[in-house]
């Protein structure tokens, strides 16, 4: 939560005043709290992979001394651009409503350096973590499949690892045959199947059973593997 109340803050910001700038609303401050307002009581029904990116109130939406400030969805929010229904209240009884414009923005969890690399360097246990982040420029595979991987430029603490500075592996065909691991508990038992997708060591795939014909959902650690944490297969 700590995470989504930096991101929430910093992403309110990005529109604020400079530094050194003159104000020219003179209810910019008000405008500025009922934003925040705004914000407090839409984030807790946001899925926890969306974060509200920008909040748009009507320049004419300014509330009285006495009015109470009501925010809530009208649809499920999506990615993108959503509307909320404000209502300003007072003594109980609505004084105004708008429809303002919501900015949703994703956050996806990627793979982040958790230390200093050099190019050549070999990714061990450890040098890399997936971090929630916003934006479209990471990938998310699992880190552990990536150990002994090959750094290909320099690469600095906190900065996201892609096909650009790490080496990955190269992708499994669709239809590809796979053994399939299910542990329960500390059993471990194996089946065989066929990938449905195509996809590189380290995402999650669906894979086809081949005894069961059943398909089932697992992580692709290897060229060869599909790993399950509980039974399905």
């Amino acid at each position: 939560m700590m995470f989504r109340a930096l991101l929430l803050s910093a992403l309110i910001c990005l529109g604020g005043p400079k530094p050194g700038d003159e104000p020219t609303d003179p209810f910019a401050e008000t405008r500025e709290e009922v934003q925040r307002t705004i914000v407090e009581q839409l984030e807790p029904d946001l899925p926890t992979n969306l974060l509200i990116g920008e909040v748009s109130v009507p320049a004419t939406f300014v509330p009285g001394e006495d009015d109470e400030v009501r925010a809530k969805w009208r649809r499920v929010p999506k990615e993108g651009n959503a509307f909320a229904l404000v209502e300003l209240e007072r003594n109980g009884l609505v004084q105004r409503r708008a429809f303002v414009r919501i900015k949703l923005v994703a956050v996806h969890e990627v793979l982040v350096a958790q230390r200093e690399l050099a190019e050549g360097d070999v990714i061990s246990e450890g040098d890399i973590a997936l971090e929630p982040r916003i934006g479209d420029d990471g990938i998310a595979l699992s880190p552990v499949s990536l150990v002994g991987s090959t750094v290909l430029e320099d690469v600095e603490f906190g900065q996201l690892m892609n096909a650009a500075n790490l080496e990955l592996p190269p992708p499994v065909a669709r239809g590809s045959s796979v053994k399939v691991v299910v542990r329960v508990g500390g059993a471990r038992i194996e089946s065989h199947g066929r990938l449905e997708v195509t996809a590189r060591p380290g995402e999650q795939v669906r894979v086809r059973v081949r005894a069961t014909r059943k398909v089932v959902k697992g992580l692709l650690v290897n060229a060869k593997t599909v790993e399950m944490e509980s039974e399905g297969a």
